[in-house]
Formats: C-alpha cells, structure tokens, sequence
C-alpha cells in the first residue's frame, strides 16, 4: 500500500487549488509558534477529515496536542528524525552524511501497535532510505529528541557555531551531562522514560557533533536569520515538566532566558553574512537535526 502524502510547509492557497484530490495522509513539518494558526486556517478550507493521518517529527514539543484537535488519536503518528540536511531553497534539499546513515522513530500517539495504514508509511520510509524504527511509546520517544536538541542546538545558537566546533571544548561532556541530567531527572519525575540512558545520550552527543562536525543545527538557521526560535519549545518544554512536578531545571531556565536575550541583541548588531549561505560543500549548513 503506497499512501499519498501531502505538507503542510506550503500555503495554504496552494493546497486549494488541489482540494478536489484526496489525501491519505498530512505530514507535518512546521515551526512550532507557526503550527496552530496554520492548523486553523488548513481546517476552515475544509482540506482536513477524519479518515486521513498525519505524521509529524518537528522538533521541540508541544505540536501533538495542536494536532490533536483537528485529526482522531488513532490516526496521529508521532516521529523523530536524526537526519542532517542542509535546504538551498524550496525542493532543494542537501542530505549530509553517508547513504544509509538516516535513523527515525515513529509511533502512534494512542500507543497502539502500527495499523495497516502506519505500517504503509512506515514501508513508504524505509522506500525512501530513511532509516525508520517503530517506538512502543511515543512521549519517551520523543523527549529523548529533545533532550539532545536542548544540548547540541541551543548551546551551538548561543555561540553561533557548527557542531565540529562545539566539540572542540574539552567541557562539553560537563556540560552535556548537566542539562541531560535536569532532563532525565524532570522527566523521570512525570513518568516519561526516554530511549536511551543518560550516558548513551553524552556518548551521541560527541559522535554525532563529529560525524557532522559542519552541521548548523536548525535553531542556529532561525537565529541567524533574525526569526524566533523554538527553545521555549526545547529547553522550555522540559523546564515546564519540571515545574509542573515540583523541580526546577535551573540551567534549563536560564538557557531559555539567555537564548531570548540573544535573540534581543540581534537588532543592535550590524548585519553580516550568514556564513551557513555561502556556496562551499566544505562547510554545508543543516536546517534540521
């Protein structure tokens, strides 16, 4: 069974002009502040019913409640996606890193194991070399995204810089391991059990920083070019589970404030170019990890 998909990253006039053709399934790929007006206005052009899916791997945290107002919970599929990409402009994308090297979870938002029609996307990913694998619970799955975001995306904005050079600070490990462990110790607090262990994520860190060592993680490509950002929806979603179960992620908070300070300070900086647009396949720029 082969679905047939559709984005919501077009406009909406854009998918009007073919309402008339049936979708099997939306995938959603949309900023987080920008997914409950697109949501919306999607919903009101009457392209939305009940016997459709939609999959989404956005990163941050906060999208599935969105969607869960406008699709059943048995036709959501949650996902995330370890893939590096670099994107030059519409349909022009950039995969970095070796063939075959893509890895995504997925699962289904009631839990369930996969249906006929989640096992077609499923097959439909693996078609498409993406490296898919099915999770048995789709919170966990999802926050042990996140966690490594808050790490590898948030702290390489701050300082404007690639992966490969994040690395080269022989305290990142400290580093890592602090916010991981605010992070695995507010989840573990709400019942939410990640994938991997707290070590593991420290370990991937460092290989993955390496393997794409001139990767811009996509928080940076926000940052740089003067659009918001998504930590209140990485570093401040794992702050807001904390806080809803009595402990404070100290250093989670202050990142997210440091970041917005950041994000503050671009109006009195003189504009530069944006060295993740140069023309070099030495030093690609990714839009999303």
């Amino acid at each position: 069974m082969t679905t047939k998909t559709d984005a919501l990253f077009q406009s909406t006039s854009t998918i009007q002009k073919n309402i008339k053709v049936t979708r099997d399934v939306w995938i959603v790929f949309k900023k987080q502040m920008q997914l409950a007006e697109e949501l919306e206005r999607d919903n009101k052009a009457g392209i939305f019913h009940d016997d459709q899916y939609v999959f989404s791997a956005m990163n941050g945290m906060g999208h599935f409640e969105k969607i869960a107002k406008y699709f059943p919970k048995d036709n959501i599929i949650c996902g995330t996606a370890m893939i590096a990409t670099r994107m030059d402009g519409p349909a022009d994308i950039d995969f970095m890193g070796a063939e075959g090297d893509e890895v995504m979870h997925m699962a289904r938002y009631n839990n369930e194991k996969p249906d006929t029609k989640t096992q077609a996307i499923f097959d439909d990913f693996t078609n498409a070399k993406l490296g898919p694998v099915f999770a048995d619970e789709w919170m966990g799955m999802c926050m042990s995204k996140v966690v490594f975001n808050a790490v590898t995306n948030t702290l390489c904005t701050m300082f404007e810089m690639q992966m490969g050079q994040f690395i080269e600070y022989p305290g990142v490990r400290k580093m890592s391991q602090q916010l991981f462990d605010e992070a695995y110790d507010a989840c573990e607090r709400a019942g939410i059990y990640l994938i991997a262990t707290r070590q593991e994520q420290v370990d991937s860190v460092i290989s993955v920083s390496k393997e794409y060592k001139y990767h811009y993680p996509s928080m940076y490509q926000d940052f740089s070019k003067g659009r918001p950002t998504e930590v209140d929806y990485i570093n401040g979603y794992i702050a807001k589970i904390g806080r809803e179960h009595d402990y404070v992620c100290r250093t989670h908070e202050f990142v997210v404030q440091e970041v917005h300070m950041a994000e503050m300070m671009r109006k009195y900086h003189k504009p530069q170019t944006n060295v993740a647009d140069q023309n070099d396949d030495t030093q690609k720029a990714g839009v999303r990890v």
